[in-house]
């Protein structure tokens, strides 16, 4: 892969870094093409990895390589002179597929990101978690310890996506260990939306069920653009997984009363006042520094 030299710094950020070369795999895709126009605005050099390229209209950051997240020896070809991965090639949710091609695909995908990141001695990856890494949206019954959850809530996924965002994180903590000059950092995303006006409509009507078991939770693309941006440069050791969630519902309604309805056995810690949300961020915001900004 040919990259040009890269430039001083992040254009559109107050941050006084180096720019990086960065490969994101599924970087065609619906959050793909939201991350390569974030990082290319904060002075990346951004090449997309995919299987289909971008739509003739859409971000092609710096150049495309066919290529699925998948195949072993092609990614590595794929990655060569990066010094980043962004990864976010995989099946985005458990319907309409086989589930064995669902978790294969997906497991095999992350593992292979880390192992390239390692023979190419990279420093940092990035990956798409999921809220559903710890069992949420299509989960028979969701069930929760307490509220808001954090990144220390225990894991109760049982579908194959959710499974596979899980299995994705514990691949992280493994190569890890055994590789502390690698650092990754697994972001759990929820419901991504443009904006929270878009997250309430599509929380609505027939969809209000499945909204209601995701804890009325959403990700905006500025909310996932500051904290994949941040997740690159951020002084981060080993394997860390972040929420970055909207602080509050899409809901105007007491979060609390809710809770009590509809979870009557969960521990609520300290208040959730108003519309605040179910999933505590302060780890993103100390680690990070993610504003959790949600416009």
């Amino acid at each position: 892969m040919n990259w040009r030299s890269s430039g001083d710094g992040f254009r559109g950020s107050d941050e006084a870094r180096c720019s990086m070369r960065v490969v994101v795999t599924g970087g065609s895709g619906r959050v793909g093409q939201v991350t390569v126009r974030g990082l290319a605005a904060a002075g990346h050099h951004v090449v997309i990895a995919d299987r289909v390229p971008p739509s003739p209209d859409g971000e092609w950051g710096e150049g495309f390589v066919g290529v699925s997240a998948d195949n072993h020896a092609d990614l590595l070809d794929a990655c060569g002179g990066a010094d980043a991965i962004v990864h976010l090639a995989g099946f985005p949710k458990p319907e309409g597929y086989p589930p064995h091609l669902v978790h294969n695909n997906n497991v095999t995908a992350s593992y292979n990101v880390l192992c390239v990141a390692i023979e190419l001695g990279m420093r940092r990856v990035v990956m798409a978690s999921s809220v559903n890494a710890m069992g949420l949206t299509w989960s028979r019954a969701p069930a929760f310890d307490y509220f808001p959850v954090d990144e220390d809530h225990a894991t109760r996924n049982e579908d194959p996506y959710s499974l596979s965002k899980w299995v994705g994180e514990q691949q992280a903590d493994s190569v890890v260990r055994l590789h502390p000059d690698l650092s990754v950092a697994s972001l759990r995303l929820h419901m991504f939306m443009r904006d929270r006006a878009e997250a309430q409509r599509n929380s609505s009507g027939d969809l209000s069920e499945g909204a209601a078991r995701g804890l009325w939770g959403y990700t905006t693309h500025r909310m996932w653009i500051d904290a994949c941006r941040l997740a690159l440069t951020a002084d981060l050791s080993g394997h860390e997984v972040f929420f970055v969630v909207a602080d509050r519902t899409v809901l105007d309604e007491d979060s609390e009363a809710f809770a009590r309805s509809r979870h009557p056995g969960t521990q609520i810690r300290g208040q959730l006042s108003g519309n605040q949300g179910f999933f505590d961020c302060g780890k993103a915001k100390r680690i990070l520094g993610w504003s959790g900004r949600d416009d």
